[in-house]
């Protein structure tokens, strides 16, 4: 199946609720990539919400720089998302641009193609990561 014929499937019977933390997700992400030799990852999160824990999480995105981990969020709720657009864009502590946050509904919504529009808008920065994370030497 499509990755939105799943979530269109699936959604429906899932109950949303806070807190939202991703430091631990991130953390556990960086502990498989040390477990598989430094070994290329994509951690994908969806959320309905913005995190509770703003710093945690902060210093989670910037630890996870060190590590060949590109980070994809994408917000299903309806927000709001400053925060994310922050740890998109402005978080100057890391090695590399390790997150990119897509808001679904904001991309389905304003797209005559949304499933490419969405599909090109959640990988957009792989390949300048990918790149990224071979010139500071982050895979073994």
């Amino acid at each position: 199946m499509e990755v939105l014929e799943v979530y269109e499937k699936v959604t429906p019977t899932i109950r949303l609720s806070g807190p939202t933390i991703f430091a631990p997700l991130i953390e556990e992400s960086v502990e498989i990539v040390k477990a598989s030799g430094h070994m290329y990852h994509i951690l994908v999160i969806v959320a309905e919400s913005q995190v509770s824990n703003e710093e945690q999480t902060r210093k989670s995105i910037e630890y996870a720089s060190d590590y060949p981990l590109s980070i994809i969020m994408i917000g299903v709720g309806d927000g709001p998302w400053d925060m994310m657009d922050e740890f998109d864009d402005q978080l100057p502590q890391r090695r590399f641009d390790n997150f990119q946050f897509v808001n679904f509904y904001e991309v389905i919504s304003n797209s005559k193609t949304p499933q490419a529009t969405f599909a090109l808008r959640a990988h957009m920065k792989i390949p300048d990561q990918y790149k990224a994370i071979k010139e500071v030497k982050l895979m073994k």
